[in-house]
């Protein structure tokens, strides 16, 4: 009988993890390319009750603008690929190194492809694919992936400062003695 080692569950636990990640873009990807299937009555009727949800929390928030249909569905745009960018890159720190620059260029290419197929769709479905909404789409991913990499930073910077105060304090310290 194998003897599991603290290796053994360690790999375990990253594997879940991963599996984890790629079931959570998955679901992004599929919500995102599902929208973009809906007919144009179906699609329409989805951002009015989004538009309306959207206008009375504004309205209880004391806020005078009104959304229009337009703004609302660059809004979703925006929503679906900023959580599509953050959760790529959230996997992209946790598993690989992210500092290359090459892994950032898959991240980008990952996202452009996936844009790309859900504008083209939107042919099929009788809607009008936008360039406009590619931008949209890659930008939002961009810039949520770089939030999400720059508070890494940031925490891993915040860390290392720590440490290294820690580390002065530990010095002097032994200096009274």
């Amino acid at each position: 009988m194998e003897k599991t080692t603290k290796a053994d569950i360690n790999e375990s636990k990253t594997t879940t993890k991963q599996r984890i990640f790629v079931v959570c873009i998955a679901a992004i990807v599929i919500l995102i390319l599902f929208n973009s299937c809906l007919p144009q009555q179906q699609s329409r009727a989805q951002s009015a009750f989004v538009r309306t949800m959207l206008n009375q929390m504004l309205k209880r928030l004391g806020s005078k603008k009104v959304l229009s249909s337009y703004e609302v569905r660059k809004l979703a745009h925006c929503v679906e690929y900023a959580a599509l960018g953050a959760i790529c890159a959230s996997f992209g720190l946790v598993f690989y190194n992210f500092r290359k620059w090459q892994n950032v260029w898959y991240l980008f290419s990952f996202v452009l492809t996936i844009a790309v197929a859900d504008e083209s769709i939107q042919i099929i479905s009788r809607r009008g694919p936008s360039v406009s909404d590619v931008l949209i789409d890659v930008g939002s991913a961009c810039a949520a992936a770089a939030m999400i990499m720059a508070a890494v930073q940031l925490a891993r910077m915040g860390g290392r400062k720590q440490q290294h105060k820690n580390h002065q304090i530990k010095i002097s310290g032994d200096a009274n003695e």
